[in-house]
């Protein structure tokens, strides 16, 4: 057996389990993250037992937080920094007929990094995201219920970007557009995505590339919520509204005006 080999056997047997959630403090150090480090550990934890054998197993994010108590919130971000790091792989497979997120580890990287963490002796300091750690929840469920009650109905968001794509006759959902849609709910969030989903339906524009583009317009108008996308749309219906009602006035040819008064 090979050093990497024997490295990957010794870290999945020390990694996870059932009823405790351990996390080897060497993972905390390696990431400097509390979030990362529990995910990174549970990750490392099925990493050989996917029956899969290009190395990807799927977990939805309700398995992850019945699993390790961390919020959807928390899962998106530390799977965009573990990727960041090139410490996972993610992909957008269908899982149960449904399209569902998997996991690689790059187990050869983990391995580099603890090494060289190991053979340098260095520590990096432990940064625990306040915004997204210390939230309680009770937090966070009082701002998802209000979040739903301030929106119309309409605006609610569905069980899954994936599944509005899928339901409302965009057509066969890709690998190619799964990951693009993902990318957009790790970067943004998932009821913005079908709110752009739900505007290329109502504009007869069932095209992915014309829900991006709109995207990618809030991105550069700095939107992070469809409340912010909302307000904006008001406010310039408002605006029209006002800029129609004022009419210029027409000369006739006798002189007098229409619109204004003398």
């Amino acid at each position: 057996m090979s050093f990497y080999e024997e490295m990957r056997r010794l870290l999945a047997q020390m990694s996870g389990h059932d009823r405790v959630i351990t996390v080897p403090k060497i993972y905390v150090e390696l990431t400097g993250d509390l979030a990362e480090a529990i995910l990174l550990n549970q990750i490392v934890f099925y990493s050989d037992k996917s029956k899969r054998t290009d190395g990807f197993f799927y977990k939805t994010h309700r398995d992850w937080t019945e699993e390790v108590c961390l919020t959807e919130r928390q899962i998106r971000h530390a799977t965009k920094k573990l990727k960041e790091k090139k410490l996972i792989e993610t992909k957008v497979l269908k899982a149960n007929g449904a399209p569902t997120t998997h996991y690689k580890l790059l187990s050869d990287n983990l391995v580099k990094w603890i090494t060289t963490l190991c053979g340098n002796g260095k520590q990096q300091n432990v940064v625990i995201d306040y915004d997204i750690m210390s939230q309680s929840l009770t937090e966070i469920t009082t701002e998802i219920t209000t979040e739903n009650n301030n929106n119309e109905d309409a605006h609610k968001p569905v069980e899954s970007a994936f599944k509005f794509f899928e339901q409302n006759g965009f057509g066969i959902l890709t690998p190619h557009v799964a990951d693009k849609i993902g990318a957009w709910i790790d970067d943004t969030n998932e009821g913005l995505v079908i709110y752009a989903l739900q505007i290329a339906v109502e504009n007869s524009a069932l095209r992915w590339n014309y829900a991006e583009s709109i995207l990618r317009d809030w991105s550069n108008k700095k939107y992070i919520s469809v409340d912010q996308v909302i307000a904006a749309e008001s406010k310039r219906t408002a605006g029209r509204e006002r800029n129609a009602g004022i009419r210029k006035p027409t000369q006739h040819p006798n002189g007098d005006y229409d619109g204004i008064d003398f």
